[in-house]
């Protein structure tokens, strides 16, 4: 496998040297001169870099030595390339001695000692500025430049994206209207042609999509409520100047006396009771809306006059009476209702004759000692007990008492915060979709981002999809993959103790394994929540799963296996075959260490794979995945089986 799997064994044996992040290879250039500049995002905590280059299809070599510092580009010197060789780059960071793995590769390029025909040069004099409608970005024509690209990250941990609408464009100006309100968010163009893109061109500072106070005002009406209180119900105004309207000033003062007035605070409500006015008076009140930037114009004033307080104790004494009157009545009838029901149960019969030779199945003669004897008539017999319903984690969610005792099950087991983060996003499916922006900040700045004191792990991915809705195509159902990631963890790691302990049952396989996986549905499991899951606890070297795995249970095999996989998918074409074998002797040699039991079905269809692709471990995956539920899950019974997977074996 090379340094990439030499640095994972190294993080796993010992946790404190860790191998830095694969870094973002942003370019790689031909010059006039024939050199090739190559370009990339710092890597955290990484002390050097080293590039790595590969020629029509050869070994993969280093062209650079070892690049100390946080340095983000460099130029290969002439001589070491080959003039018309076809070259990829890549880059790798480190940290001390240990090395990461590397970069994507860069896109193809024809090495030229002289070259008439280059791709264009960074993009100068990027200027912003603040519009009626959002950000204006304006920059330089490039030379050679038919096209630019508008990039946009949300800080230094997040990777480029193309911002919505602002890809391959022939103006040089851009207005970003869709950016979050109040959030840095850094910008940069890259100019194009027909020989490829240049070099990625930061803005001078991150740009922060301001707003206005509201320039409209709300509409007022107030309603007496009892005799010294009012009821005050406003609706917010529909210009809300770029920013939803959240916070409100309440204006309440005595008619004619200039030092009374009063301000009430209120937040994302549109009404209030306000109590204890005085007697007799006349008030005024008005509202102002506001958000973020400020407070807009005032409403409406309205007048009211409130009643005298002996006309609000009139009412409560009226109210009291009739509720006890009430209490009275149902204590009639509950008392009424215990007296028939005790007669009923007294009725006795006197007398009794009964045939001696009646019916045995219904009455029994006993004898009752030395006063005689009774009969007892026996009960009607009870009917069977209905079949036992199959618990799932979510009937668990669905029902309040039992999302009482599983919360409490959470918390024993080291999950409260994953159960607190599927609350949160049933929440946020309520919210208003003025509200959707403030809370989705919310909930990531809490739970996804990496300093979270409330941190669940997800996957990288599903991680990044976030960010970029959240930028372009904010909706209800923004954070459902990262839920149904933290609902795979809750009832894989939690629901078979809760399940056992409380209800003496024992936990089902996920509807994902039944029935088992087949060769044509190899993207039902390896897209499931349950393998996102796992991989979110894979790139996550402080993730519970991985540990009670690799601690625990010594189910790392498994485990391992699936992160080789993943990491095979995001090779080159010409570097599968060795990994491919590499994995093969690391996990299915009958002499490997960490060896996993695949069925035969699995083997065969590896030997008859006759090129390596990205998807020729699917459906090992799949029985690697189910092996690992089942580790995890020790008591839970085996679904209905399919001829010939999986086999009995003892993992």
């Amino acid at each position: 496998m090379g340094a990439e799997e030499d640095a994972v064994g190294l993080q796993e044996a010992n946790p404190e040297h860790r191998a830095p992040q694969r870094p973002w290879l942003t370019g790689a250039v031909l010059q006039a001169d024939g050199r090739v500049l190559v370009t990339w995002d710092k890597v955290p905590g990484a002390t050097a870099y080293t590039i790595l280059c590969q020629a029509d299809g050869k070994e993969r070599e280093a062209c650079s030595g070892r690049l100390p510092g946080s340095p983000t580009e460099h130029y290969i010197a002439r001589h070491r390339l080959t003039h018309g060789a076809v070259y990829q780059f890549q880059v790798a960071a480190l940290v001390g001695d240990i090395k990461g793995p590397p970069s994507a590769p860069s896109e193809p390029l024809t090495v030229q000692h002289t070259v008439h025909q280059l791709a264009p040069g960074a993009v100068k004099h990027i200027k912003t500025r603040k519009g009626k409608k959002g950000i204006i970005l304006s920059w330089d024509r490039a030379p050679l430049a038919t096209s630019y690209t508008v990039l946009f990250k949300k800080d230094k941990t997040s990777v480029w994206n193309p911002y919505p609408g602002g890809a391959s464009i022939t103006r040089t100006k851009l207005l970003l209207s869709h950016l979050p309100y109040m959030t840095p968010i850094e910008v940069a163009v890259v100019a194009g042609n027909e020989h490829g893109l240049g070099i990625v061109s930061k803005a001078p500072s991150p740009v922060t999509a301001g707003g206005r106070a509201p320039r409209g005002a709300a509409k007022l009406t107030v309603e007496r409520n009892d005799a010294v209180g009012a009821h005050l119900m406003w609706v917010p105004p529909r210009k809300g100047g770029q920013l939803p309207v959240d916070r409100f000033k309440i204006y309440v003062s005595e008619k004619g006396y200039a030092g009374s007035e009063q301000v009430y605070d209120v937040e994302n409500e549109d009404g209030v009771v306000i109590d204890e006015l005085k007697d007799s008076t006349r008030y005024q009140f008005s509202v102002r809306s506001g958000n973020a930037a400020g407070y807009g114009p005032f409403s409406n004033v309205v007048e009211m006059e409130t009643g005298s307080s002996s006309e609000h104790r009139t009412d409560l004494f009226i109210i009291l009476w009739v509720c006890v009157e009430v209490v009275l009545v149902l204590l009639i009838v509950a008392v009424i209702a215990f007296i028939w029901r005790k007669r009923q149960n007294e009725v006795s019969v006197d007398y009794m004759q009964m045939d001696t030779y009646g019916d045995d199945d219904m009455v029994d003669l006993e004898y009752a000692g030395e006063k005689g004897s009774f009969f007892q008539v026996r009960a009607t017999p009870e009917p069977p007990m209905s079949k036992a319903k199959r618990i799932t984690i979510h009937s668990v969610l669905n029902d309040i008492n039992e999302r009482i005792d599983f919360r409490d099950k959470c918390e024993e087991r080291g999950y409260l915060d994953y159960f607190h983060f599927f609350q949160v996003v049933e929440d946020f499916h309520r919210c208003a979709p003025t509200e959707q922006p403030m809370r989705a900040r919310e909930v990531i700045r809490w739970y996804l981002e990496e300093k979270s004191e409330r941190r669940v792990s997800v996957c990288t991915e599903t991680y990044q999809d976030i960010n970029v809705a959240e930028c372009s195509n904010l909706s209800s159902t923004l954070f459902d993959a990262a839920q149904a990631e933290v609902v795979s963890a809750l009832e894989t790691l939690v629901l078979p103790m809760y399940l056992e302990e409380r209800h003496k049952m024992v936990a089902t396989p996920p509807e994902i394994f039944a029935p088992m996986p087949t060769a044509n549905n190899s993207q039902k499991v390896t897209a499931s929540a349950f393998n996102r899951m796992c991989l979110a606890h894979l790139q996550h070297t402080d993730g519970t799963l991985r540990k009670r795995c690799e601690e625990e249970l010594g189910a790392e095999a498994p485990f391992l296996f699936v992160a080789a996989v993943e990491r095979f998918r995001t090779l080159a074409v010409s570097e599968m075959p060795a990994v491919a074998h590499d994995i093969v002797e690391a996990h299915m040699a009958s002499d490997a260490k960490s060896r996993v039991s695949f069925t035969s079905t699995v083997q065969q269809e590896l030997i008859n794979t006759a090129r390596p692709h990205s998807a020729m471990f699917d459906n090992a995956q799949k029985e690697a995945l189910y092996i690992l539920w089942q580790i995890l899950c020790p008591t839970a019974p085996m679904p209905k089986p399919v001829p010939g997977w999986p086999r009995k074996e003892t993992y």
